[in-house]
């Protein structure tokens, strides 16, 4: 058996990768533009609207499901494989979770806590087993913690954001028990795992996964996680409806899903494992995120008069220091990265020169042979 963190081997008989994306998205984008038609013209929420709009979100988690199937089935590296399996599993769960809010308004009963654990639950642990698969398979030549800390970086940036905007009003709210609580607390680490994990699977691109699937997939699951912390506070607030807009970003998340198993059922083979540093591998990532975890402390600094609140001044000083400081950061890194190609230039020229000095002596000697044997 090859070791984990072996290359993975790329055939270069492979199908070449096909382009675009299948009839399924385009059907599904469209059946998703008419759910949403569905939802805005229908304003009025009349009788029934609640069943008929969690009966028309079925068709999104259920091709969801059969798509990474699909491609958990083609998919050529075992991994890869067992990885989107297993996604396609969490998404069968998913789907139960689909059918209990229809159970409930067939009933008129609602779903306790315990109940909504059970489908809930091992959706997540079926989403975060299939991520951490598919980032063991290996074929990646660079540093792994660079990958986890950058992923890190990331989540820390987006998680300070939602933070300001929705987790700190799902507090205020307050949460009625402690069952309310134990399963926020299990959704919110749930949510915050399989996003630090799919940011990992996308810096990594192991061999084998198709880095347009991979691309999507972070995309989508991002998504899929602050649509979680806005259904929690409409939960907390009584005004969630069944067909709501939140229901809508769902569909378009579900839709970036299929999309990304599209992407990898049209190229099982993956991409070749790439030594070539991604824009993401680079300084991009913590500008990015520092910008991102920056706005709260901007808005804050708006909205508070400078004369009489000092906060504002010092926010504003925090914001402006760092930003100086990952731009000082970029400069020194680059001018080290021209230090190390000069140097690396330096030791080519070096190594030349000998390799051209041995060839002379090596060739002097055997002139000097040559004189002394036709000597004599």
């Amino acid at each position: 058996m090859p070791a984990r963190d072996a290359p993975v081997p790329v055939s270069t008989d492979a199908a070449p990768c096909k382009r675009g994306a299948s009839p399924v998205v385009w059907v599904l984008a469209a059946y998703g533009v008419l759910y949403a038609a569905y939802g805005v013209t229908l304003g009025a929420r009349g009788p029934g609207y609640a069943l008929a709009a969690d009966l028309a979100y079925l068709p999104f988690r259920m091709t969801a499901t059969a798509m990474l199937a699909l491609a958990g089935r083609v998919a050529t590296h075992a991994p890869i494989r067992r990885g989107f399996t297993l996604l396609a599993v969490g998404q069968a769960f998913a789907v139960v979770g689909n059918l209990t809010w229809v159970y409930t308004d067939l009933t008129g009963l609602e779903v306790d806590d315990l109940g909504y654990l059970a489908w809930s639950l091992p959706y997540g642990i079926a989403v975060v087993a299939g991520l951490v698969t598919m980032i063991r398979a290996g074929g990646s030549r660079r540093d792994g913690t660079s990958d986890w800390l950058d992923a890190a970086i990331m989540i820390t940036g987006a998680s300070i954001v939602s933070w300001y905007f929705l987790a700190a009003q799902i507090a205020a709210e307050g949460i009625a028990n402690v069952a309310s609580g134990t399963v926020f607390f299990l959704d919110s680490a749930s949510n915050i795992s399989v996003s630090m994990l799919a940011a990992t699977l996308w810096l990594r691109s192991p061999g084998g996964l198709s880095r347009t699937a991979s691309s999507r997939l972070l995309a989508a699951l991002g998504i899929l996680a602050a649509t979680d912390l806005l259904f929690e506070l409409e939960m907390l607030k009584s005004t969630y409806i069944s067909g709501s807009p939140i229901d809508l970003i769902y569909a378009a998340a579900i839709i970036g899903i299929v999309a990304a198993a599209d992407a990898q059922i049209r190229n099982p083979a993956g991409d070749p494992p790439s030594d070539r540093p991604r824009v993401a591998r680079s300084d991009f990532v913590v500008f990015l995120s520092a910008g991102i975890a920056l706005i709260p402390l901007v808005i804050e600094s708006a909205r508070s008069d400078p004369l009489t609140h000092p906060m504002a001044v010092t926010a504003f000083g925090v914001t402006l220091l760092m930003a100086l400081g990952l731009w000082r950061q970029r400069i020194s890194r680059r001018a080290i990265g021209r230090l190390v190609a000069n140097r690396l230039q330096l030791e080519h020229q070096l190594w030349q020169a000998q390799k051209q000095d041995a060839i002379g002596r090596l060739a002097g000697g055997d002139r000097k042979s040559t004189r002394l044997n036709s000597s004599h």
